[in-house]
């Protein structure tokens, strides 16, 4: 909102852009230049990797959230566990406060991308199952720590703004192998517009 606006505030921030090969060179020009005078960072993304990242970093989440709390206001304890639910409840669903209307559309136009990640993060749900059910203490533990590596690394770079450098091994071996065979984010196709 107006509030939060100051004179710095895309000073150094990404500013993405999607042209495609009938983009006009003057109007990426123009915006280029616009981008400059907000020193701001000019990002280019091909449109169906910019749909499938969006997928991965804001749609997924989006719909975690509204899953969690639809079974956690769904079960039957909810009327007393709602007096517990503190700040990790707050944060994991706090995307639902945009408007639903809107998250609702934009699941559907990027159902595409979302589709194969939901199936990924389901697989991912079953195999921390798996672990906890067969008490896999030492699966379990690894899978938080290499986590919780991954974020506070995520969490350094995005505070320094290095996204340069390239994204260390962690390790980590998702559905989907590692982290590092993820970066693509291309897990989906845009269907071609009908005429």
């Amino acid at each position: 909102g107006i509030d939060s606006a100051r004179a710095d505030l895309f000073q150094d921030a990404f500013y993405i852009l999607c042209p495609t090969s009938e983009t006009s060179p003057r109007a990426v020009k123009r915006v280029t230049d616009m981008i400059s005078l907000l020193k701001a960072r000019a990002f280019y993304v091909d449109p169906i990797e910019h749909d499938g990242m969006r997928a991965a970093v804001d749609g997924l989440p989006q719909l975690t959230s509204l899953a969690l709390m639809r079974q956690a206001f769904g079960s039957p304890g909810w009327q007393e566990a709602r007096k517990l639910a503190d700040h990790v409840f707050e944060v994991t669903t706090a995307s639902l406060i945009d408007d639903a209307a809107t998250q609702s559309e934009q699941a559907l136009l990027n159902a595409d991308h979302l589709l194969p990640r939901i199936d990924v993060l389901v697989h991912e749900l079953m195999r921390i199952r798996e672990w906890i059910a067969s008490g896999n203490a030492d699966d379990l533990q690894a899978a938080f720590g290499q986590a919780a590596s991954a974020r506070s690394q995520w969490l350094v770079d995005r505070a320094k703004g290095n996204w340069e450098e390239e994204i260390a091994e962690l390790g980590i071996k998702g559905t989907l192998g590692s982290l590092t065979d993820m970066v693509g984010f291309g897990l989906g196709e845009r269907k071609p517009k009908e005429e």
